[in-house]
């Protein structure tokens, strides 16, 4: 029994006071009228209205049902309105999450842009070197960076970057400067805690040839920042995306290492789950993102040619 359309048609049924009228405005003949009215009071066990052959008249408890039906379906349209209303200009929270440099560099802007041209648009923005569990967390959108694995979620890549293994001055001071990737192997590593230890390491010479290297970490730490600390501190060398450290290699602080060797460009990805309609909020933020990183995409390319 479909609850909800029975009540639709006793809600018509009490304000047209007219069964025939009532069917004619819902499409229905009258006699299906009469009995979805009649299988309404089987279900509720009492009489909502009383037959004559002149009016309908409602009983004590076809007063009551008929004030709270009533206010059910006013609920219902004042729902379905709203609904609309978030389709047509982008409203409430979406919860974003992606690791800290990419905060700094590229969200932390954009997301101020859009809370300047949306107020009725709420940013829960998750800062956070981990890899969050978007539903349990109840995550809109995740940007994420590296090789991604496959999940029932859905992954928008938004550009690439290129990986950079890196130390301090100070570190080649006290240890030497590797020349060849084989040579990792006698140093000291810093790992992030995303990726396993040992991890290995494929690197492309400019020629086309190829070097695989293990490296086991001394030290792993789940944040970007933290690693960064410890090779300013001349603890190690590690790998890291390049628009990471891009300010800290211009200016001497880090020192990229094998010049001449590639490793794997790392992805980075608008991540989200899959649903039948994307609300419009997520919509938005996701289209901006992908435009943001176009941008930067053409910014490089110019750069470069210069």
């Amino acid at each position: 029994m479909d609850v909800l359309r029975y009540i639709a048609v006793f809600v018509r049924v009490v304000e047209l006071q007219n069964f025939s009228e009532a069917g004619r405005q819902l499409g229905i003949a009258k006699s299906a009228v009469s009995k979805q009215i009649s299988s309404l009071e089987d279900k509720l066990g009492t009489q909502l209205i009383t037959r004559t052959t002149r009016k309908l008249v409602l009983t004590e408890a076809g007063k009551t049902y008929y004030k709270y039906c009533k206010q059910m379906l006013e609920l219902g349209v004042i729902a379905e309105n709203e609904i609309k209303d978030y389709q047509e200009k982008p409203r409430g929270t979406v919860r974003i999450a992606c690791p800290p440099t990419i905060a700094k560099l590229y969200l932390t802007p954009l997301i101020g842009r859009l809370s300047r041209c949306y107020p009725d648009l709420k940013i829960d923005f998750l800062v956070d070197d981990r890899v969050v569990n978007m539903i349990e967390e109840n995550i809109d959108i995740t940007v994420r960076v590296g090789w991604l694995q496959d999940s029932n979620l859905i992954a928008r890549k938004l550009g690439e970057s290129s990986t950079v293994v890196f130390t301090s001055p100070s570190y080649i001071e006290n240890h030497g400067l590797p020349t060849q990737p084989r040579q990792l192997a006698q140093h000291e590593w810093i790992g992030l805690s995303l990726l396993p230890s040992p991890f290995t390491w494929n690197f492309r010479h400019c020629t086309g040839k190829e070097e695989s290297v293990q490296v086991r970490s001394k030290i792993v730490t789940n944040h970007v920042d933290s690693l960064f600390d410890f090779i300013r501190q001349g603890s190690g060398i590690s790998a890291i995306a390049e628009y990471s450290i891009r300010d800290e290699l211009a200016s001497g602080e880090f020192v990229a290492l094998f010049e001449h060797y590639q490793l794997e460009q790392l992805g980075i990805y608008a991540v989200y789950p899959k649903k039948n309609v994307m609300p419009l909020k997520t919509q938005l933020v996701l289209d901006q993102l992908v435009e943001m990183f176009n941008q930067q995409a053409i910014k490089r390319t110019e750069a470069k040619r210069c």
